[in-house]
C-alpha cells in the first residue's frame, strides 16, 4: 500500500477512477468501518460508538481498483468516521496543502476548473476536496443524478471493506 504524495500520482488514481466510473478528477473513495472489540479497561465510554456496542475505527482512503491508498486503525470508536478523519494524517495534509494534490482541472465539456477531491458519505464534512451526496430527502432529478453517480463511485470503499472481511474469515481471524 503507497500514499500518492505528487500530483503525478495522484492524477494516476484520478485517470483510473475516470476510466472505471467516469468520475473525473476523483483521487479517492473515503469510509470507515468500526471493528469490535471486547470493552477496554479504563476506557469508559470512550470506545462505544453509535451502534452501540464497544469498536475502534478503522478509516480507509481507496482507489478505483479496490485496493487501499491509505489507512488508520485505532481510534476510539465514540469518535465516529468524521471525527476520526478529522485527526488522522492524511486529512491534515490535505487541508494543508501538503498532500502533493494536483491543481484544479476543468471537467470534460466545461472551462471552469475544479478541485481534485475525495468521494465519501454522510458522515464527513463537505469541503472544497471532499465531496458527499445531497443529505436530503426532496432531490430534484439534477441532484439525484449527482447523488446516485456519487454514491456509485463511493461503493468501491465500502468493497474493499467487504472483500477484506470475508479474507480476515475465510482465513479463520
Amino acid at each position: 500500500m503507497k500514499c500518492p504524495k505528487t500530483a503525478e500520482e495522484w492524477n494516476c488514481v484520478a485517470k483510473r477512477f475516470a476510466s472505471k466510473s467516469n468520475h473525473f478528477i476523483c483521487v479517492g473513495t473515503l469510509g470507515g468501518k468500526h471493528v469490535a472489540i471486547k470493552k477496554p479497561k479504563g476506557g469508559g465510554s470512550l470506545y462505544f460508538n453509535y451502534k452501540k456496542f464497544y469498536s475502534i475505527v478503522f478509516m480507509a482512503l481507496s482507489e478505483a481498483k479496490y485496493r487501499f491508498l491509505f489507512v488508520d486503525v485505532g481510534a476510539e470508536g465514540v469518535a465516529g468516521d468524521g471525527g476520526t478523519w478529522q485527526k488522522c494524517n492524511l486529512a491534515r495534509a490535505i487541508t494543508y496543502n501538503r498532500a502533493g494534490l494536483p491543481q484544479d482541472r476543468s471537467l470534460p465539456n466545461n472551462d471552469e476548473p475544479v478541485p481534485f477531491h475525495i468521494v465519501a458519505d454522510d458522515a464527513f464534512a463537505l469541503k472544497l476536496w471532499m465531496m458527499k451526496p445531497y443529505s436530503h430527502q426532496s432531490q430534484d432529478p439534477t441532484e439525484r443524478l449527482y447523488s446516485y453517480r456519487l454514491s456509485r463511485t463511493h461503493r468501491v470503499v465500502e468493497n474493499v471493506f467487504g472483500m477484506l472481511q470475508m479474507r480476515c474469515e475465510s482465513s479463520g481471524r
